[in-house]
C-alpha cells in the first residue's frame, strides 16, 4: 500500500471532485483509491476565519495543491504556513489569474510547484503521481479523530508520519503514560496486518475510552517520544518567517503547534532568534515533525515563526 496526502487550498468543492467525501470537522478529508495507491485530500473547512483550521491542513499534508479563488491576503497566509510547514512540493492550478499567480509565487517558497492547467480527469490521473511508501524512523501516529464504535470499541483516525504500524502493537498515548492495543487497522475500509508511512490509517484499539485519545495525542511505541513538562521554563531557537511583521516581546499568548498539538506557550522573554517561556499543557516531541508558532490575537499577521525542538 502506497499513498498520498495534499492539503487543496482552494474550493473545497474542487476536492470533492478527485476523492470521496469522509470524516469532516474543522477539517474535511476526501479519500480515493486506484489499485494499491491510496489518495488522501484535506481541506481547511473553517478557514481563514479559523487558522487552526488551515494549521491541521498543512500539518496533515505531504504535498500541496493550490487553487487560490483570489489574489490576497488569504493566499499571503497560507503561501506562509506552507513555508514554515515545509510543505512546498505539489501543484498549482491558477485558473483565470495564471500569470500573475505564478509572477506572486516565484518570489516564495512554493516556486517550484508544478503548474496543471490539465483537464478535471487528467489531473486526477496526476495526483497519483506523488504516492509513495517508507517505514523509515521509529512509529509516530498523531490523532485527529477518534470516536466509539458500537461492537467495536474505540476507533482512532490518524496518519502514519514514520514507521509502520501492525496488528497488536502496544502503544503509548504520548504525552500522557496511557497505553493501548491495535486490534485491527483499516486503509480506506479494507484490513490490513499492518499499514507503513503515509497511510491513513483506522485503527481499532482496546484497553482506552475514545475520549482518553483525543486530537493532540500521538500514538508511538512506549518511552519512544521525548515530552516537555507542562509550567517548566522552555526556550526554543526561533526563526521568523522572512515576511513576519512580528515584534518579539515578553507577555504574549502564543500557540505552538505541533503533530496536531496545540499548545499555549507564555512568552518570557524573547528576541529575533530566540523564545522563551512556558507551555501550559505537555507537549509530545515527534522527530523529524516541524514546529510552527502562531499569535492568533494577531489580526494582521497570524504566523509567527518555526522553533526547533530539543531531540
Amino acid at each position: 500500500m502506497r499513498g498520498i496526502t495534499y492539503a487543496y487550498l482552494g474550493p473545497e468543492a474542487e476536492a470533492g471532485k478527485y476523492a470521496k467525501k469522509g470524516t469532516a470537522s474543522d477539517v474535511t478529508l476526501f479519500n480515493a483509491k486506484k489499485g494499491d495507491d491510496a489518495l488522501n485530500i484535506v481541506t481547511a473547512t473553517r478557514y481563514p476565519d479559523k487558522l487552526t483550521s488551515l494549521l491541521l491542513t498543512l500539518d496533515l499534508a505531504d504535498e500541496v495543491i493550490l487553487q487560490p479563488a483570489q489574489l490576497d491576503k488569504t493566499l499571503g497566509e497560507q503561501v506562509v504556513g506552507c513555508d514554515l510547514f515545509g510543505k512546498t512540493k505539489g501543484f498549482l492550478r491558477p485558473g483565470d489569474n495564471s500569470a500573475q499567480l505564478q509572477q506572486i509565487l516565484a518570489k516564495t517558497a512554493l516556486k517550484d510547484l508544478t503548474l496543471s492547467e490539465e483537464p478535471e480527469g487528467v489531473f486526477r490521473e496526476r495526483l497519483y503521481e506523488r504516492v509513495a511508501a517508507t517505514n523509515e524512523g521509529g512509529l509516530a501516529i498523531p490523532v485527529d479523530h477518534s470516536f466509539p464504535v458500537k461492537g467495536v470499541g474505540t476507533v482512532i483516525l490518524g496518519l502514519v508520519r514514520s514507521g509502520e504500524v501492525k496488528v497488536h502493537d502496544t502503544l503509548q498515548v504520548f504525552p500522557t503514560d496511557k497505553t493501548l492495543e491495535v486490534r485491527s487497522i483499516q486503509v480506506h475500509d479494507i484490513d490490513y496486518k499492518s499499514a507503513p508511512t503515509r497511510s491513513r490509517v483506522g485503527l481499532a484499539v482496546k484497553g482506552i475510552e475514545a475520549d482518553q485519545v483525543p486530537r493532540g495525542t500521538v500514538l508511538a511505541p512506549k518511552g519512544s517520544l521525548k515530552v516537555l513538562e507542562a509550567g517548566k521554563p522552555v526556550g526554543f531557537p526561533l526563526q521568523l518567517h522572512p515576511f513576519n511583521k512580528w515584534t518579539p516581546r515578553a507577555g504574549t499568548v502564543l500557540h505552538l503547534f505541533h503533530a496536531l498539538q496545540d499548545v499555549v506557550l507564555r512568552v518570557d522573554s524573547a528576541d529575533a532568534k530566540t523564545v522563551a517561556g512556558k507551555l501550559e499543557s505537555p507537549l509530545a516531541i515527534v522527530p523529524g515533525q516541524p514546529a510552527v508558532l502562531v499569535d492568533l490575537d494577531n489580526k494582521v499577521q497570524r504566523f509567527v515563526g518555526r522553533v526547533t525542538l530539543p531531540g
